[in-house]
């Protein structure tokens, strides 16, 4: 069981990702997404970064930044947790001040069905991960 953020946390949820590409490329009919997800401590340690990328009919996910990246979200680790556990959605934790959304804000509008896909394709790696 993976622990959240945790390297093999990662490679499960871009596992979970990739897996899901054929549904991601359909929800995004055509809009390329490149999305880089930051959480960051108040201690001061370097931000835990992976990457969601869609563009030329390919899905990539995994550890670190998108190249480019479009768009940016950086949150706290307890709202980082709180959104991928289901229990906040993105745009409640923007509006609640936990998270900071970099880059074209456009695509959060256009993408909405890649975020709702990309949502139900994580519940397993939801549903296995040890959470804080």
């Amino acid at each position: 069981m993976p622990t959240y953020l945790a390297p093999d946390w990662v490679a499960a949820w871009a596992d979970a990702v990739r897996a899901a590409g054929p549904q991601l490329l359909e929800a995004a009919g055509g809009e390329e997404l490149s999305l880089t997800v930051e959480v960051v401590d108040d201690d001061g340690t370097e931000p835990v970064r992976y990457h969601l990328q869609l563009a030329d009919g390919r899905v990539d996910a995994g550890p670190g930044p998108a190249r480019p990246t479009r768009l940016t979200f950086r949150q706290d680790r307890t709202t980082a947790a709180r959104v991928a556990r289901g229990e906040l959605n993105a745009q409640q934790a923007f509006l609640a001040g936990g998270l900071e959304v970099h880059g074209d804000v456009r695509l959060l509008v256009r993408c909405q069905e890649v975020f709702r896909a990309l949502d139900h394709a994580l519940e397993p790696v939801r549903a296995a991960t040890v959470w804080p």
